[in-house]
């Protein structure tokens, strides 16, 4: 592995844990804070970006920078993969939960289903402070590319879904989180196969991190839309079990139509192709 992602690893890991281990303290009791550990959260999930920022701001300049962001904005998405990156996420969440009920499991009332003028406002919320703006400058934006550069897209794919899912782990023991009550290991295979999913929409769009900013936040707005499980302690796991299930599915599904090696059409070796800059 290249240095430059161990170090954005270690970045990315380092500020986030360290920015939640008072919260971590105060939840077993060890400390008193008087900061909420919703607090704390909103702010170590920028771990990824902020990290990326800053090595590429030491590797690049401000220039390296300004790439980055502005990669952000490149609306040069082909409808045949704007549809999928908007859609596959609510079709798995909605799928999860008509099965689910069909099954005879109770799927959680949707507060945004039941006020549809919320969705939009909700949606940019979500993409501007629930991981997408925080996360994705670091995991899409900076890692990707570079595991890329020496592995297959799978391979990658792969070693930073594991990476990014284990990076929220101080997140279920912290009650605040909403994460909290979910089961670790379904939602780590649910995330593992969003990472194929979004290497896929990535790289068939030239690497348009605007693809992957849009994904990650039409996963979190799923989840909401089409709750497939309650946020309670012993909740029924059922419907979650389904939506993890789903994704592998359909993530094997595009690795055998596409290829490991790239998971996309576009052809030449990933690594050379995917580190070059898109045309302007």
């Amino acid at each position: 592995m290249h240095r430059a992602p161990l170090a954005f690893f270690g970045l990315t890991y380092g500020f986030t844990w360290l920015v939640l281990l008072p919260a971590l303290l105060a939840a077993r009791g060890l400390i008193a804070s008087p900061v909420p550990d919703l607090a704390f959260i909103a702010l170590a999930q920028f771990g990824p970006s902020f990290a990326a920022l800053l090595l590429v701001w030491r590797e690049e300049g401000r220039s390296g920078v300004r790439h980055l962001l502005g990669r952000a904005f490149d609306l040069r998405i082909p409808a045949r993969w704007l549809l999928p990156t908007l859609l596959v996420p609510l079709a798995l969440g909605a799928t999860a939960a008509l099965v689910y009920r069909a099954i005879g499991g109770v799927p959680s009332p949707s507060g945004l289903l039941a006020q549809p003028w919320l969705i939009v406002p909700s949606f940019l919320f979500i993409l501007l402070l629930q991981g997408p703006v925080p996360e994705e400058f670091g995991w899409r934006g900076h890692a990707l590319d570079r595991l890329q550069a020496r592995w297959s897209a799978l391979t990658s794919a792969l070693v930073l879904g594991v990476v990014w899912g284990l990076w929220h782990l101080p997140l279920f023991f912290l009650s605040a989180a909403g994460i909290y009550t979910l089961p670790f290991g379904p939602w780590l295979a649910q995330v593992v196969a969003s990472s194929v999913l979004v290497t896929w929409l990535y790289n068939s769009t030239g690497r348009n991190l605007l693809v992957a900013l849009l994904w990650h936040a039409m996963n979190n707005l799923s989840l909401a839309l089409f709750p497939t499980i309650e946020l309670v302690p012993d909740a029924d796991p059922r419907g979650f079990f389904l939506q993890a299930a789903l994704y592998v599915l359909v993530a094997a599904i595009v690795v055998g139509a596409w290829g490991p090696r790239t998971l996309s059409h576009r052809g030449g070796p990933p690594g050379s192709r995917l580190l070059a800059p898109t045309a302007a």
